[in-house]
């Protein structure tokens, strides 16, 4: 399905115009088609539990506190996810 926006025979197009006012119809269309017919629901997101971890450029391993700040990089995580502890 393709939409298209602007004049059939290549006039330019009003000054006002721009890209949500020409393809918000179509779009809006396809969304409560979606939803409709449950490909998509309303429903809130869950927040993820997430936590800042510095990484080491180089290894991309924890830093330690040995590590050249240059080479620290800063991250998240999930934060029960595997890999580096929140001690690092």
């Amino acid at each position: 399905m393709m939409f298209r926006g602007g004049n059939a025979d290549g006039t330019p197009m009003n000054v006002n115009a721009f890209g949500g006012n020409l393809h918000a119809a179509p779009v809006k269309k396809i969304y409560s088609w979606l939803l409709k017919n449950n490909y998509i629901t309303n429903e809130t997101i869950p927040e993820v539990d997430l936590m800042s971890v510095n990484i080491n450029k180089i290894s991309g391993k924890a830093s330690t506190a040995s590590t050249p700040a240059d080479l620290v990089v800063n991250t998240v995580k999930y934060k029960n996810s595997p890999g580096l502890s929140e001690d690092a």
